[in-house]
């Protein structure tokens, strides 16, 4: 997801985020490579279940 080709910047003032600085890209990218490992794990998880069921 690329928000700064888009023209988008985000800002969360109650933590100090802001996505126009580098610091600030970097918690944004990290928080959605976890948000995606997540998302595959448990993808994976439910492949299994569903596995050993059948």
């Amino acid at each position: 997801m690329d928000l700064d080709g888009r023209g988008f910047r985000v800002q969360a003032q109650d933590v100090g985020l802001d996505s126009g600085t580098a610091m600030g890209k970097f918690v944004v990218h990290v928080n959605l490579a976890l948000a995606r490992m997540q998302r595959e794990q448990l993808i994976e998880r439910a492949r299994e279940s569903i596995k050993r069921v059948r």
